[in-house]
């Protein structure tokens, strides 16, 4: 199993104002939070990332989480707007995720024609969620640390490569901090059977639900529907957040129809945004504002 955490947070310095840069050596891909298209074309630094090529950075695809506006500067840089964050900063603004490909040919997506086709089966275009509930014998709870390494067997055996890692040790660091909120489902017999989280974004106010996975025995019972549910509401009730997002893997119809279920939006695709079993996998973007549903 690869499953390495190599993105280091770094700040961008831009001509006197700082701005959140990562970089993500395992997925060959950088972001940064919160430039201007103006700030970027101004920065030397900037520029740089877009100029060397990949077997120098590290990295060929650099995606800038902005607010609206400055399309055409955008555009001119070789950026292209790949999908909108509903209410991802601070004061609840959109971010419009652009991204530039160093590698050209990182920018194809082989499968576009299936991945529009698993959209067009999985969408609902409702407003509404649909309820979902637990089979008889099963229990729905928050995660303590102590659960690390069980959610860590579930999640290795369901990925046989994940973009962060899976390790006992992380998992229960993230519960202790407080940067990730799981939520699992166990059977009658007390086994973990279903597990999601919601990685906190306390600053902006924002939540993105993460680490979905279901035992192959129990899947298609409606569990992911329950975990996200009750996640949502942890969310509203004990964090006070009411823009949350996915970000979905767009070669698996079942995860996708889970979110559209829930009455989440399609809002775009990230092209070969992560290393996962096939390679390169595109991911989409699925967006909710619970406090409008």
């Amino acid at each position: 199993m690869i499953c390495q955490n190599l993105a280091t947070p770094q700040s961008l310095n831009v001509n006197g104002r700082q701005f959140a840069l990562v970089t993500d050596p395992h997925n060959a891909r950088a972001k940064i939070y919160g430039i201007t298209a103006s700030d970027f074309s101004g920065s030397s630094r900037c520029l740089e990332l877009l100029r060397t090529p990949p077997e120098r950075s590290g990295f060929s695809k650099v995606t800038v989480y902005t607010r609206p506006g400055q399309e055409g500067v955008w555009q001119a840089l070789g950026f292209r707007r790949e999908a909108v964050i509903h209410g991802f900063f601070q004061d609840r603004c959109d971010a419009h995720l652009w991204a530039c490909y160093t590698d050209p040919t990182r920018a194809v997506d082989p499968r576009a024609r299936e991945h529009a086709q698993t959209l067009r089966q999985v969408s609902t275009g409702s407003t509404t969620p649909v309820a979902a509930s637990l089979p008889p014998g099963h229990a729905c709870d928050p995660a303590a640390p102590e659960l690390a390494g069980e959610l860590s067997g579930l999640l290795r055996a369901t990925f046989c490569e994940y973009p962060s890692p899976l390790e006992p040790a992380y998992i229960r660091q993230c519960i202790e901090t407080g940067s990730h909120h799981f939520r699992v489902i166990r059977d009658a017999r007390g086994e973990i059977v279903a597990a999601a989280s919601a990685e906190i974004d306390l600053e902006q106010r924002s939540a993105e639900l993460t680490d979905c996975a279901t035992r192959p025995d129990q899947r298609g019972r409606g569990l992911m529907g329950v975990l996200l549910s009750a996640l949502e509401e942890d969310l509203r009730n004990a964090y006070g957040i009411q823009d949350v997002y996915t970000i979905a893997r767009a070669d698996e119809p079942g995860i996708n129809r889970a979110f559209a279920k829930r009455a989440y939006q399609f809002t775009g695709c990230l092209v070969n945004n992560c290393r996962m079993p096939l390679g390169w996998e595109s991911m989409n973007v699925w967006c909710r504002q619970l406090d409008k549903t």
